[in-house]
């Protein structure tokens, strides 16, 4: 995640654009976000998947546009955090589960940061 520093915030009506360096075909770029609103009685997330080898992605601001926004000034505020990682192409395990709709598991290397949202 080469521009890992110059992702400060999240702006939802701008979107939120990762950059990176390699890749190969065997590989996707697993990007997801996630937030909680100050009063812990709604949350929400995103999961996104590019090509390793395209090297850059925007999170467009429709899947940013329910994120709770931040108020730095009020402790205890909507957290936010970002995931990048990679994670393989293929071979992902399918499982089921009661009152589970769909399910995979698969493992993957990834990056967090936490961000404030506006």
């Amino acid at each position: 995640w080469t521009n890992k520093d110059a992702v400060t915030g999240i702006d939802r009506a701008a979107g939120v654009t990762f950059t990176w360096s390699g890749g190969s075909n065997s590989q996707y770029v697993m990007i997801a976000g996630g937030g909680a609103a100050d009063s812990g009685q709604s949350s929400t997330g995103f999961i996104c998947y590019a090509a390793s080898t395209q090297g850059s992605f925007t999170v467009p601001p429709p899947v940013l546009a329910n994120l709770p926004a931040s108020y730095p000034s009020t402790p205890g505020s909507a957290t936010t955090g970002l995931l990048f990682g990679t994670v393989p192409a293929g071979g992902q395990l399918q499982i089921t589960a009661p009152n589970l709709d769909n399910g995979l598991i698969f493992y993957g290397l990834f990056q967090i940061k936490s961000v404030p949202v506006k």
